[in-house]
């Protein structure tokens, strides 16, 4: 089994970095990010609903890469693929439309659930304050939806996040 790990400072170091919402002027974190994610060739980049209050990004710890962010209404890149067995550690940061890190724990906190109409008992996701347990349970693909919570009251839902695991 895989099993990674997420240093706070770390997320506590990217946060204050600069990490901001596409379109955005400053780059440091996602300059490198913005490749062809499935869109044409137009530049429609600014226009593709960037209206969320909060800006969410998953990390891949062993390298501190950016798997997957959220823009507007859908996600840019995914996680790996998984295979049955898996466990995979990642990293969560949230930061509200100022770009100031959102705290996970005391008064927000995060959830997650097998999106509806999603295949169920393929993944189990475990939040662990600002990150994520995913368990490859079973083969097929099914999609996660992240909800940030103040105080037992949603916030922000995530859009689905498609999750594939084979054999």
């Amino acid at each position: 089994m895989n099993r990674l790990r997420f240093p706070a400072l770390l997320l506590i170091a990217l946060l204050t970095a600069g990490i901001t919402a596409c379109g955005d002027t400053d780059t440091t974190e996602h300059e490198d990010h913005h490749h062809d994610h499935g869109h044409d060739d137009h530049d429609h980049h600014d226009d593709h609903g960037h209206e969320t209050a909060f800006e969410l990004m998953l990390f891949d710890p062993s390298n501190d890469e950016v798997l997957a962010d959220v823009h507007g209404d859908h996600w840019h890149s995914e996680i790996p693929a998984l295979y049955v067995g898996d466990e995979l550690e990642v990293g969560v940061s949230i930061a509200d439309a100022n770009g100031n890190a959102v705290a996970l724990g005391g008064e927000y906190t995060l959830q997650a659930s097998v999106a509806e109409g999603s295949s169920e008992g393929v993944v189990a996701v475990a939040v662990h304050g600002d990150h994520l347990d995913i368990a490859a349970l079973a083969a097929g693909d099914t999609a996660i939806v992240l909800e940030l919570l103040h105080d037992g009251t949603v916030e922000f839902s995530s859009p689905e996040l498609a999750l594939s695991v084979s054999e």
